[in-house]
């Protein structure tokens, strides 16, 4: 579910696993357009910091699951663990301001584990278990991982205003800024998160 329309038609276009059935469903997650207990599991990956109401969403989640659910989130560790989205806000923040950069930084504001345990908490989940999770992300093209990131973040918006020159420059300085999180295969970046399992 996603409530951006244009994200579920990219997802649409990606053919399903062999014998999988998904449906892809428009929708905010502050009010799930599903009934209570209507699922056993409920997942939200790296979405909730980007939720303008993130108590009303895991209330949600909450009510869609059987008692006894189980949902699995994840959601970015705190900004400065990041080293390669350090170097990709201060380039965002110099060359396009400090509104856009405000926009990047917003997806790690969940990085403090206690602050997202209450939040768990207070919508109704037993025992959340967080775990922190290290992981190297690899993409065989520094440029084509811009590309695709800048067009599924807050900031796309401000991107795709730009005109041809100052866009095309703004990437260079990216790839140029963010050259040292590669190797002889791509970009290679290190990504801190904290994975949580809790039950209803």
């Amino acid at each position: 579910m996603d409530v951006n329309e244009g994200m579920l038609g990219m997802a649409r276009a990606v053919p399903s696993p062999s014998g999988t059935a998904i449906t892809w469903q428009q929708g905010d997650a502050a009010t799930l357009p599903m009934p209570d207990t209507a699922f056993d599991v409920v997942l939200c990956q790296r979405g909730l910091q980007y939720f303008p109401q993130r108590a009303a969403a895991l209330q949600e989640m909450a009510r869609v699951l059987v008692p006894g659910g189980r949902l699995a989130l994840s959601v970015w560790r705190p900004l400065e663990r990041q080293p390669f989205f350090v170097a990709l806000v201060d380039a965002i923040e110099s060359h396009l301001g400090a509104e856009v950069g405000d926009l990047q930084r917003a997806a790690f504001i969940l990085g403090d584990a206690e602050a997202l345990r209450g939040l768990l908490t207070a919508a109704g989940f037993r025992a959340p278990h967080i775990r922190l999770v290290v992981k190297l992300m690899h993409s065989s093209s520094l440029a084509e991982y811009l590309s695709g990131f800048v067009a599924a973040t807050p900031m796309a918006g401000a991107v795709a205003a730009m005109d041809d020159a100052p866009r095309t420059a703004v990437f260079q300085v990216l790839q140029t800024t963010l050259r040292p999180y590669g190797d002889d295969t791509g970009l290679a970046v290190p990504m801190e998160c904290h994975v949580v399992v809790a039950r209803t």
